[in-house]
């Protein structure tokens, strides 16, 4: 198994795509492993083509980033706070549900489109030899059991 590893790819599908691409990573060859250590998006413009290639990429592991936890924040909310602007959060919205006339109802439905995702996500990933995670792993506990809010 040869696995393949990106993080924090903030909706920029086409240099995403040109990496895999770079480097032989071929969706749905069983002997391929993606790991995407979580921020898939927020920030850059290409939300809706980041979503549609993961969405068809069958051999991957999907962890969780603090972007996801900021898109659910938001979207649970209905409405932006400064730091979803800042973080490109309130832009994936946007991006995802460009016909919405109120941003809840974008909300809404960009969470629709998500949830396939979001309920894969793991809070990490560990093989024989390496441990995969967004940022940390929690000190003082036993992090195999711990649960992140």
């Amino acid at each position: 198994m040869i696995l393949y590893a990106i993080s924090d790819i903030h909706s920029a599908y086409t240099p995403m795509k040109k990496a895999l691409d770079e480097v032989g990573f071929e969706p749905g060859n069983k002997n391929h492993l993606l790991v995407v250590c979580g921020d898939l998006f927020d920030r850059m413009d290409e939300s809706q083509q980041v979503l549609d290639y993961m969405m068809s990429v069958p051999n991957k592991v999907l962890i969780k980033g603090n972007h996801e936890d900021l898109m659910v924040d938001m979207c649970k909310r209905g409405f932006p706070y400064s730091h979803d602007f800042h973080n490109g959060t309130h832009k994936t919205v946007c991006d995802l549900a460009p016909n919405a006339k109120e941003f809840s109802v974008a909300c809404d439905i960009t969470m629709k489109k998500l949830k396939p995702l979001f309920d894969q996500m793991l809070d990490y990933f560990e093989t024989e030899h390496y441990v995969f995670t967004h940022s940390t792993l929690p000190i003082g506990e036993d992090w195999r059991e711990a649960h992140y809010i």
